[in-house]
């Protein structure tokens, strides 16, 4: 360690044990390069399931999944699921990332795409029946420009597509974020809110509510200013045409 990193470390341990927190930087791991876990979702224990958008948990039966092959009570056993599985996390666009899955598939026949972002990950995965698969990649910058990290996973063949645990590691510590409730990310939407009033049955001092506008209009592509105050014998030389339809007609 330099001794700049040195000085770095020992006024963080300072500031924590005097209670304050006084660096707004990024938490970088000990020794530059190392990737430490930064979150974790599993789908035996349960934990992490707030970063998941899409999915479902499910244990594999003996029957589905053999115990010759994995014992009865692995935590392998339980998965996540969907089609597709999709996970959503909160990173910081200037660290580094790299994701961990286990997988465990029940058919031999299921294969995955895995996707961060726009960025694939591995286009055809093949998993193997009953066999506990670990993969890892590292995650490309173009994937958290925004942010945020949308982790799916797609079934190419089989049922759906499963994952027993992912793991996101990086150099940077900060814990990741859970994605943004539903409700806070339509609070940002442009379009305005439709408002539908209903109609009331009678209004007082209008004898008349509805007025029909179907007949035969005067029409003039130039009018003159302030044609509306005119007498109607200033429309007599307009062209007429029949509402509804078009006047260019």
């Amino acid at each position: 360690m330099t001794p700049v990193k040195a000085a770095e470390a020992l006024w963080c341990l300072v500031a924590l044990a005097g209670g304050i927190c006084l660096a707004a930087g990024p938490v970088r791991a000990a020794d530059e390069g190392a990737f430490r876990p930064v979150a974790r979702v599993e789908a035996a224990g349960g934990a992490g399931l707030r970063y998941v958008v899409s999915g479902d948990r499910y244990t594999y039966s003996p029957a589905e999944v053999p115990a010759s092959a994995l014992a009865a009570g692995a935590p392998e056993r339980t998965v996540l699921f969907g089609s597709p599985l999709e996970l959503s996390f909160g990173v910081r666009p200037r660290a580094a990332y790299r994701v961990r899955a286990t997988l465990l598939s029940d058919s031999p026949l299921r294969r995955l795409r895995v996707t961060a972002g726009h960025a694939v990950l591995e286009a055809d995965l093949t998993l193997p029946f009953a066999q506990v698969v670990d993969r890892e990649w590292p995650v490309p910058a173009e994937a958290i420009r925004t942010g945020t990290l949308e982790l799916r996973i797609q079934a190419l063949a089989g049922p759906n597509a499963v994952a027993c645990r992912v793991e996101f590691l990086s150099d940077d510590l900060t814990p990741l974020a859970p994605p943004e409730p539903l409700e806070r990310r339509l609070e940002r939407v442009a379009t305005p809110m439709v408002r539908l009033w209903p109609r009331p049955s009678r209004v007082a001092g209008v004898g008349r509510p509805v007025l029909p506008l179907d007949g035969p209009w005067r029409f003039s592509p130039n009018p003159p200013e302030r044609f509306w105050a005119l007498p109607p014998a200033a429309y007599k030389g307009w062209p007429v045409a029949p509402v509804p339809g078009e006047w260019t007609m």
